[in-house]
């Protein structure tokens, strides 16, 4: 039997890599629905502030 084992600094990298996949997936689909809502609106999401000199 072979037993693999995985030292706190290990389980630290998959758990954060865990949460950056997920915080990526949530702003991924954020933009997509700004993006939908903005088409339907008519409205204009640009971030960019060419009001200001």
């Amino acid at each position: 039997m072979l037993m693999n084992y995985l030292d706190p600094g290990t389980g630290t990298m998959i758990i954060s890599a865990i949460v950056g996949v997920f915080a990526t997936i949530v702003l991924g689909f954020k933009t997509i629905w700004y993006k939908i809502t903005s088409l339907f609106s008519g409205k204009k999401n640009d971030l960019s502030d060419d009001n200001n000199p």
